[in-house]
């Protein structure tokens, strides 16, 4: 059985894959924090997205978008929905819909926010 040490230095390794294949396609992809808490940063025209692993391995996304544009703060962002799925290339397409193709995630979503 691995250990944790394998495990987290395996999850950081399929992050920082990852993040290389989007590098070139938005404005900012970052690793932010560390070990197993560590998570992908991608913004890009006014929108933002946090992915993460679960400890299933299973890709965790949550969504974000700017709060209006009046906003005095140019990070500021409202979380607007989640969602779960089992590979890379499917978070992939998702991210560049959401971010590039300015889509509203119908039909990907397992969690919105701020319904009103």
């Amino acid at each position: 059985m691995n250990s944790l040490k394998e495990k987290v230095s395996a999850y950081l390794k399929r992050l920082t894959t990852f993040k290389k294949q989007l590098d070139s396609q938005f404005e900012a992809v970052e690793i932010i924090g560390n070990d197993i808490g560590a998570f992908i940063y991608i913004k890009h025209q006014n929108r933002a997205v946090e992915l993460s692993e679960l400890r299933n391995r299973e890709i965790w996304i949550e969504f974000w978008e700017e709060q209006s544009e009046d906003d005095h703060y140019q990070d500021c962002h409202t979380p607007v929905a989640e969602i779960t799925l089992k590979k890379y290339d499917d978070a992939s397409k998702i991210l560049k819909d959401w971010l590039i193709k300015r889509s509203d995630l119908k039909g990907y979503i397992t969690v919105e926010w701020n319904k009103e």
